[in-house]
């Protein structure tokens, strides 16, 4: 149907409605990108800053270990390695509260690679700890000495490697998220950009089409008036 056909009030319903369909879609447009960035910052916020905090809680308290079994070596009084022992055990208490904190929290396929390879090199270490701090206790102080230079101090630092590569692998996801949201972000604003400018050129459109048909005649209506032939001024 001819745009000349129709009366005033449906052209402009037309061309209003056009503008609207476009500003939806730009709206549409713009919530769907920023949902997309809203995941991967609350995958970054909600799980990866989460995971990187509960494995450095984890290596802080294996250093807290390390450190009362050199300090327990060094000791030659019973009571003395004694009162050693409630720290290691609140220190493997923070431990334990943080890996299963951690365990509870979703995980990539290398995640949980990662936090096997964790928990292996931990029963290795603190079995070596547990056998080094009997020793201690029965003043065999060149025994634990022994065990400590050589299986505690290395299976304690393979322990800590193991939280050190899953902490990296926060790192980078930290790093990949981020990227993927400023990607998202930039396709989000240049396809809202897009979409704009198209509504603009449409209703621009719609307002010159509107503008330059010709209004619509009513039924019946007569046509323009023929125009009149002057007679002839008569020869003289």
């Amino acid at each position: 149907m001819a745009i000349a056909n129709l009366r005033v009030g449906t052209r402009l319903a037309t061309g209003l409605g056009l503008v609207l369909a476009m500003l939806v879609l730009v709206s549409a447009q713009g919530m769907d990108g920023m949902a997309g960035i809203n995941e991967r910052l609350q995958r970054i916020v909600g799980f990866n800053v989460e995971r990187l905090l509960m494995v450095q809680e984890m290596s802080e308290a294996v250093h807290v270990e390390a450190r009362i079994v050199r300090t327990v070596v060094l000791l030659n009084d019973e009571t003395a390695i004694r009162a050693e022992l409630p720290r290691l055990a609140e220190a493997r208490e923070q431990y334990a509260l943080a890996s299963a904190t951690l365990n509870r929290m979703p995980a990539s396929p290398e995640g949980r690679r990662l936090r096997e390879a964790m928990e292996q090199a931990r029963l290795a270490a603190q079995s070596h700890i547990d056998q080094l701090v009997r020793l201690a206790l029965q003043q065999r102080d060149e025994d634990a000495t022994a065990l400590l230079m050589r299986h505690a101090a290395p299976a304690t630092q393979r322990w800590q490697d193991a939280m050190n590569a899953y902490a990296a692998l926060q790192k980078r996801n930290n790093r990949l998220d981020a990227e993927a949201a400023a990607q998202a972000y930039a396709e989000a604003r240049a396809l809202m950009l897009a979409l704009s400018a198209l509504a603009v050129a449409a209703a621009v459109a719609a307002s010159l089409l509107i503008a330059r048909a010709p209004p619509r005649q009513p039924a019946g209506a007569a046509g323009p008036a023929p125009k009149r032939r002057l007679p002839r001024p008569a020869r003289l």
